[in-house]
């Protein structure tokens, strides 16, 4: 069955769509698990489209901020989807909005964008955080010092 939000028509073949969805908040914040991420559905309702899961981690007042605010925080907009080329589209959209843009993989890790989406509207809401919690995934420098009783390194660059 189409989706009853996208237009199968040929207008819209081979479009990028970007899907900033996030689900409605369950009562205490009980979560379940997320098995199909609407960006997952939406490509199967929509074959014809290019959908990309993207700046679904923010809260709306984020973009009353400029570019250069967005930039200076070092904001991370993770951005998932199956085509190479629509996700360097909405990386590069991300990019001139201020972000640092950051490939989350294939369109099924949507699911796990939708999840953190779900836990920053629980920091924002039930902790208090307000809206502006965003996230940053500046690298730490490998540090010589071993801690933490002597773990092995790690093989992750």
């Amino acid at each position: 069955m189409p989706s009853t939000l996208v237009d199968s028509s040929d207008a819209l073949s081979g479009k990028v769509l970007i899907d900033l969805n996030n689900g409605p908040i369950p009562e205490g914040f009980e979560y379940l698990p997320i098995e199909k991420s609407f960006t997952e559905k939406l490509a199967e309702d929509s074959p014809q489209l290019h959908v990309v899961k993207a700046f679904n981690m923010f809260a709306m007042e984020l973009f009353e901020h400029d570019a250069q605010t967005i930039a200076e925080h070092d904001v991370s907009a993770f951005i998932a989807g199956d085509s190479s080329e629509a996700k360097a589209r909405v990386s590069k959209l991300a990019a001139d909005l201020g972000f640092t843009p950051i490939d989350a993989g294939p369109s099924k890790n949507a699911r796990l964008l939708e999840g953190m989406g779900d836990f920053i509207r629980y920091l924002m809401i039930e902790q208090r955080m307000g809206p502006f919690t965003a996230l940053s995934s500046n690298a730490l420098p490998v540090t010589e010092k071993r801690a933490l009783g002597g773990r092995q390194a790690s093989n992750f660059k």
